[in-house]
């Protein structure tokens, strides 16, 4: 008896000699959404202690078909939920979190504050301690230094500890820039109110670069701060509650930083001083004692714009000399 022919064979492709039909991949492209369901409802949370049954449910619409779909919870009874339990409200926010991280939509995510944008918060302080401690100043509105913050770092792109790279900054809201600055620089807006009570001055805002922020990090990471914030206290030449002193606010090297700083700022009135003028002359062709004192002035032009250590500076003999030690 021959053989029964099956049917399929002779509409076979193989048979045919017709090429095989093209097969569409269902493999996700790497980005795109897991899911067609679009949660269409504002993004809520449980919370512990608030019984809420509508966030059992969500509302969706499919991406492809337009129609309305509702999802349900269902890793627990709903009839047994305990709104008190912790356990319980975590698992319905993780329900919820999931629906739309497969449409892809996720969280906003919480950008962290950068050491660099720190140090501009409290290098404009900085600042204003030094030019009101000379001059007064009035202190400037939280929302102008908002500004000239975002106006800095908005765009910038920063990179993690293994030198990936970060979405460009965006700008920072009022409300979270508010407190986060009351944390940085509570403390030194403080002082500053200190130095400048009584002493009305003009309105000022220090225009803070990315080199000055440099030399500020450098500036902290030496000794007395060595790289904490906490330790900024110890830079100061009065205590925090005390008497502010007439002389300098700051000690030495950071007193000659930030004045250099601020003679580079137009807006400031150190820049509006006049500038050291320079000698032009051969000391050989001048007295010893003459010569010293020329010497003596160029060696202090240089300390104050912090350039060489500081020396002790001292008669012996009725004669200008300088000591080899600094102090």
């Amino acid at each position: 008896m021959p053989t029964k022919r099956k049917a399929s064979d002779s509409h076979s492709p193989a048979s045919s000699g017709s090429s095989p039909l093209p097969q569409h991949s269902t493999k996700r492209v790497k980005g795109e959404p897991a899911s067609t369901l679009i949660p269409i409802e504002a993004r809520q949370t449980a919370k512990q202690g608030e019984k809420n049954v509508s966030l059992l449910r969500m509302t969706c619409v499919d991406q492809k078909s337009g129609e309305k779909k509702e999802l349900h919870f269902k890793k627990l009874i709903h009839s047994e939920i305990d709104w008190n339990n912790n356990e319980h409200i975590c698992k319905i926010n993780s329900w919820r979190n999931q629906l739309y991280g497969r449409a892809g939509m996720k969280s906003k995510q919480i950008t962290m504050w950068n050491e660099v944008e720190v140090s501009f918060l409290e290098l404009t302080f900085h600042l204003l301690i030094v030019e009101g401690a000379k001059f007064g100043v009035m202190v400037p509105r939280t929302r102008a230094i908002l500004d000239a913050f975002n106006d800095h770092f908005t765009g910038m792109v920063f990179q993690d500890s293994h030198g990936r790279d970060y979405e460009p900054r965006e700008a920072r809201p009022a409300n979270a820039f508010t407190s986060k600055l009351t944390r940085v620089a509570g403390n030194l807006k403080d002082r500053l109110e200190a130095v400048i009570e009584d002493r009305p001055g003009d309105s000022f805002l220090p225009v803070i670069t990315q080199a000055m922020i440099k030399q500020y990090l450098e500036l902290k990471a030496d000794s007395p701060v060595n790289g904490d914030s906490k330790n900024l206290d110890k830079v100061f030449t009065w205590k925090a509650g005390t008497p502010v002193p007439t002389g300098d606010p700051y000690i030495g090297k950071w007193q000659a930083a930030l004045e250099n700083m601020l003679q580079q700022d137009s807006g400031s009135k150190m820049a509006e001083s006049e500038p050291v003028r320079s000698i032009e002359c051969d000391a050989a062709d001048l007295p010893e004692d003459i010569a010293l004192q020329v010497e003596a002035a160029t060696i202090l032009v240089q300390m104050r714009a912090g350039t060489i250590p500081s020396y002790d500076y001292r008669y012996r003999d009725g004669l200008s000399t300088l000591s080899s030690s600094p102090y």
